[in-house]
């Protein structure tokens, strides 16, 4: 289970992803290595290979084939645009 915060209109630009253990009880941010000034939009986890997750910032895709725990740029030459 993974949460995205977004907080650009509130002036805030850095990167929030969390993930839920336990049904929810417990939280973990992962979004260390994400630039600090590009929000995070959406969060998609692999639904065939655990911990590949694609997140979708401000500007641009990144991935982590860890769950979460370093993340590297995803852009196979597309323009840093907001995914």
């Amino acid at each position: 289970m993974f949460i995205v915060v977004t907080g650009y209109k509130l002036n805030d630009f850095q990167p929030y992803i969390f993930k839920g253990s336990d049904y929810g009880r417990d939280w973990e941010r992962i979004d260390e290595g994400l630039p600090d000034d590009k929000f995070v939009r959406v969060v998609r986890e692999d639904p065939e290979r655990k911990d590949l997750l694609y997140a979708g910032t401000e500007g641009g895709m990144f991935v982590s084939f860890d769950g979460g725990e370093s993340w590297q740029p995803f852009d196979l030459n597309l323009p840093p645009v907001p995914i």
